[in-house]
């Protein structure tokens, strides 16, 4: 976690991320054992229109889903809602163990790095897989 205590050190914080000089890691707990050791999820992202505010994997089902829901609220009054495209999103991942949880469920301790800071973007690829985070809604 960084804080900036100063707004010289915020702008200065906000730029290194825009440019990308730092990296972010994460670790999550996901169900099962993951086949690979290590690789990059690469799958678009776009909101469910079914449950906003989620996010979802973008499928051609799910763009016709959306066309719909978006057709059927400006019928009704909503003018200015616009369907967004799914955006490209990129997440690195290293298998760090494979453990019992509960000396019973297998899971995997996994180690996230995003190239790419989508909203709820590793919730959804590690769902998206068939690993979801453990615990996770």
């Amino acid at each position: 976690v960084v804080f900036a205590r100063t707004n010289a050190s915020l702008r200065a914080l906000h730029e290194s991320f825009r440019e990308r000089r730092v990296s972010k890691s994460y670790e999550a707990l996901l169900c099962g054992h993951l086949r690979y050791d290590e690789g990059v999820i690469e799958l678009p992202l776009q909101r469910d229109h079914r449950y906003p505010p989620f996010m979802r994997v973008s499928t051609p089902q799910s763009e016709l889903e959306a066309a719909i829901v978006v057709k059927d609220l400006q019928h009704n009054g909503w003018k200015k809602l616009v369907k967004k495209r799914p955006k490209k999103s990129q997440t690195a991942f290293k298998v760090l163990s494979r453990e019992l949880y509960a000396e019973k469920y297998p899971v995997s301790r996994v180690q996230y790095s995003p190239v790419t800071g989508r909203t709820h973007q590793l919730r959804v690829h590690s769902a998206a897989i068939g690993h979801p985070i453990v615990a996770d809604p």
